[in-house]
């Protein structure tokens, strides 16, 4: 199954010809009966080869419609570039070859149009013209074909052309389903129905979904190709859904998306420009040489079926987009998009989006700053996955579909490991433990998988754990996390790392770094004598040591040589120690116990054990579950 659209300027006879390759009246709205003119999408098919149907797009032709244009223009097998050989090649020509190649569009044919009205040469100078025009900006020079929608001269030929384009590659598309919603309507028996074109992997009756940006998940209760039920829909196919879903709840622009699918979504997007058809610069410029795309401008964007309203702020390095949209939107990574002028009758930019997320000043500070080494750190990693699968990274990466492949996710992840200072990449990732330029990355294993820190930030994090590790006593993991910036699996995972190294070590539930410790002063130790006879009784002051002593124990824990528990008892560290590991001994990960067995193994009173257990929970030893405690794997405390 594929899917067809058209693309021309109004009055080429679009619609004239869908309905004499399909038999099928393209235009629904009463609107467009009466003007004679297609202002919004419109949807036929016909019969390929086995039965196979080939979905057809009409989009509208006139400028004032081109939002829609480019709405319908995304998740095309091919497009038909219709012109008519009265007028020729015109302005809204030009402009809808631009937005093809801006939407990638993998195949375009030429149909000259209305060869009833001219004479062969004239129809053979306007399809040599049209070609040389949309050669410039497509990058390639499509073939033409000669009809006439009137009287259906040429019209068999060009559905063979079609079907020998469409048919010779027979790929079918795996991975996860996902469609942009175009259309949503009620139908009596089936209630909401969203329809769309189907991408990246087939899709089945009772199948879950996730509503993007909402985030909901759904189950497909029937599916519709073209018009037939069916158990299965495959892509590409024009593909209605009914979902158990208000149809106020759905609108044009959402994505439905297979469970697991990497998918961006929010209202704020990091985008990558791509030249416009036609041009070198990045960045257009007006007719005095400014840059069309300043900090603050108001666009319209057309991403998948949505389009909305939206200010872009370029980045200072070139080609780096800042987009936030008037409202939630979501695609796949890597997804081409169109920025519009406010008004919809220009063509601004192009591109990719490659993330999602909202940032402040410092942030985006931040990614001015490192925005520069993406490309070359993509090109490493991109390298790297391409060897591991066997092929080429990017190859036509402009003329492949998001979700078809993951050139894109290189970009991402770059951007994520430079602007974060380190990222995780899931376990299993097909990628090596550095990419082709070894200095970029250093790749640290964790106990939730491989975490990548660009050099940098390998050094930057190293310095800030080590300062925060070497004041007097060290300092608890939780204090490590805050001082660094990394969450919990990155932050062990570089204390894993620098444990290895012998900068670091535990004592107890501190880590410190390595060396003679501080001489204690006199009052400290006779606090601490006083701490190891009493064991597990504890100290506490005011009560069997004077309120004034509250000063030197806590003077102590910052040494590491004691510790408070949540009632107000200290502790020296080797009553802890010694405690903790009889919890501890002879139970493996994920092992449970309750709070009676640790009793049983320590001879602690009901007074004691509950805030031995709560420092253990803190100390990331054990986890609560409901009145039991679960042991947690070595290396989550580490």
């Amino acid at each position: 199954m594929f899917v067809v659209g058209t693309a021309g300027h109004v009055d080429h006879g679009k619609t004239a010809l869908i309905r004499a390759l399909t038999g099928i009246d393209p235009d629904r709205l009463p609107e467009e009966k009466a003007r004679g003119m297609t202002t919004d999408l419109g949807f036929a098919y016909f019969e390929g080869p086995g039965g196979e149907c080939v979905g057809v797009v009409d989009v509208p032709g006139h400028e004032r419609f081109l939002r829609n244009m480019a709405a319908g223009a995304w998740g095309l097998d091919l497009a038909l570039l219709v012109v008519a050989a009265d007028d020729g090649w015109m302005a809204q020509s030009r402009t809808h070859a631009r937005i093809l190649a801006s939407l990638s569009a993998p195949d375009v044919l030429l149909a000259i149009n209305k060869i009833d009205s001219v004479g062969p040469e004239r129809a053979e100078e306007v399809a040599r013209d049209a070609a040389e025009k949309a050669a410039a900006l497509l990058g390639f020079r499509p073939d033409a074909r000669f009809v006439s929608a009137r009287t259906g001269e040429g019209v068999p030929e060009l559905k063979g052309a079609i079907l020998e384009r469409l048919f010779p590659d027979r790929r079918r598309l795996s991975g996860k389903p996902y469609l942009f919603v175009d259309r949503v309507f009620t139908l009596t028996g089936a209630g909401t129905v969203a329809a769309g074109t189907l991408r990246g992997g087939p899709l089945s009756v009772k199948d879950e979904l996730v509503l993007w940006p909402a985030g909901e998940k759904v189950r497909v209760r029937s599916l519709q190709t073209y018009k037939a039920g069916t158990e299965l829909a495959r892509p590409v196919s024009r593909t209605a859904l009914a979902l158990p879903k208000p149809r106020s709840e759905l609108r044009r622009g959402d994505l439905l998306a297979g469970s697991g699918m990497e998918v961006l979504s929010g209202r704020e997007f990091l985008c990558l420009l791509e030249p416009l058809p036609g041009e070198t610069e990045l960045c257009p410029r007006d007719e005095k040489g400014r840059p069309l795309l300043r900090p603050g401008l108001e666009a319209e964007l057309v991403l998948g079926s949505a389009r909305r309203d939206a200010v872009v702020s370029p980045y200072r390095t070139p080609g780096w987009l800042r987009v936030v949209s008037s409202e939630p939107l979501a695609c796949p990574p890597g997804q081409p998009f169109a920025l519009l002028r406010r008004g919809g009758t220009e063509l601004l930019a192009r591109g990719r989006v490659m993330a999602e997320g909202a940032t402040d000043i410092r942030a985006r500070r931040t990614l001015d700053a490192v925005l520069p080494g993406v490309p070359a750190l993509a090109a490493g990693l991109g390298s790297a996955r391409g060897s591991a699968a066997g092929g080429e990274p990017g190859a036509d990466a402009g003329r492949r579909i998001p979700g078809e492949e993951d050139g894109a996710v290189p970009v991402r992840r770059a951007l994520e490991i430079l602007s974060r200072g380190w990222t995780l990449f899931e376990p299993g990732a097909d990628l090596p433990s550095a990419p082709a330029t070894p200095r970029n990355l250093r790749a640290l294993t964790g106990q939730e998988g491989r975490f990548y820190f660009s050099a940098e930030s390998f050094d930057r994090f190293r310095v800030r754990l080590l300062e925060t590790a070497g004041k007097p006593g060290g300092a608890v993991r939780a204090e490590l996390e805050s001082a660094s910036g990394a969450d919990t699996g990155a932050c062990s995972a570089l204390l894993g790392a620098l444990k290895a190294e012998k900068a670091l070590e535990r004592s107890g539930p501190r880590w410190i770094v390595p060396g003679p410790g501080p001489k204690l002063g006199k009052e400290e130790a006779r606090l601490e004598a006083l701490l190891i006879r009493a064991d597990a009784e504890g100290v506490e002051p005011g009560r069997n040591v004077p309120g004034q002593d509250g000063r030197t124990l806590k003077a102590l824990c910052a040494l590491g040589r004691a510790l408070a528990l949540d009632t107000g008892v200290f502790w020296h560290l080797s009553v802890y120690e010694r405690l903790s590991e009889a919890v501890l001994s002879g139970r493996t990960a994920g092992e449970r116990f309750s709070v009676g067995q640790a009793k049983d193994r320590t001879g602690l009173s009901r007074k004691y054990i509950l805030p031995l257990l709560n420092r253990m929970e803190d100390e990331d030893l054990v986890k609560r579950e409901g009145d039991v405690r679960v042991v947690l794997p070595k290396g989550a405390r580490d």
